[in-house]
């Protein structure tokens, strides 16, 4: 079974995400909050990892820059799902590692 481990602070969207995905016989943990994202990273061995960029106490960027530094944890995809959509924003994203950015 595929797992997902969903960076997200907003409880609507976790509650989404998880609901959908779980339908879809994933299997998907969630963390609020950015500062805890990569001990579950480190912890759970995601297959992929959707990640928001704006979190408390560590923000997206800095989290992707972390994972892709990491020899544990640099080849697993990362997909960004952001508001951040302009340009600059989706180019920084995948420079930095990710496999895939959305706009939410």
């Amino acid at each position: 079974m595929v797992k997902i481990l969903l960076v997200e602070d907003d409880p609507f969207l976790i509650d989404i995400y998880t609901t959908k995905f779980k339908e879809m016989g994933f299997a998907i943990a969630s963390v609020a909050d950015g500062g805890q994202a990569i001990r579950r990273v480190e912890e759970e061995k995601p297959d992929i990892i959707l990640l928001d960029i704006v979190l408390p106490n560590l923000d997206g960027w800095d989290i992707l820059k972390k994972l892709k530094e990491n020899s544990e944890t640099k080849k697993i995809k990362v997909v960004i799902l952001s508001n951040l959509g302009q340009p600059p924003e989706v180019e920084k994203a995948l420079t930095l590692g990710a496999d895939k950015y959305l706009i939410k």
